[in-house]
């Protein structure tokens, strides 16, 4: 079953700050990248396609339907504890749109292992013709 979010939930998941279980505070968060790419899969394929691409356990995939704005689904994958050092990337699927965007947030500095979790994330889903905004 889908958790449901309202936009100021999805712009905590994609923005500025993402809440730490674990100590219940906030956290800053920086979005090192962002990227907008054809539909070519729904959401429930996307994750189930992410989960069926590895054995690897450290990271978690969640679906969440949005409550308040325009409709749709976001699919989050967190991979480690954002305080210490992990990454969430959130792939927003909004009805009716013919893209999806997908934004990777991490406290710290990203790495190479950062990028290519992402990458990951881009051809295990499969997400194609993916672009930066500024590349239209």
């Amino acid at each position: 079953m889908k958790a449901l979010l309202t936009l100021p939930a999805i712009a905590l998941l994609l923005g500025c700050r993402a809440e730490d279980s674990h100590t219940s505070g906030m956290i800053e968060v920086a979005n090192f990248a962002s990227f907008t790419c054809d539909l070519g899969v729904s959401p429930d394929e996307a994750v189930s396609n992410i989960e069926a691409a590895t054995t690897d356990n450290s990271f978690s995939v969640g679906t969440y339907g949005i409550t308040a704005g325009p409709p749709g689904t976001v699919v989050q994958i967190s991979k480690g504890n954002l305080e210490a050092g992990g990454l969430m990337v959130v792939l927003v699927f909004l009805d009716g749109v013919e893209q999806v965007d997908l934004h990777a947030n991490k406290a710290g500095a990203a790495n190479s292992d950062d990028e290519h979790f992402v990458d990951f994330v881009i051809e295990a889903a499969p997400l194609a013709g993916c672009r930066t905004p500024t590349q239209g």
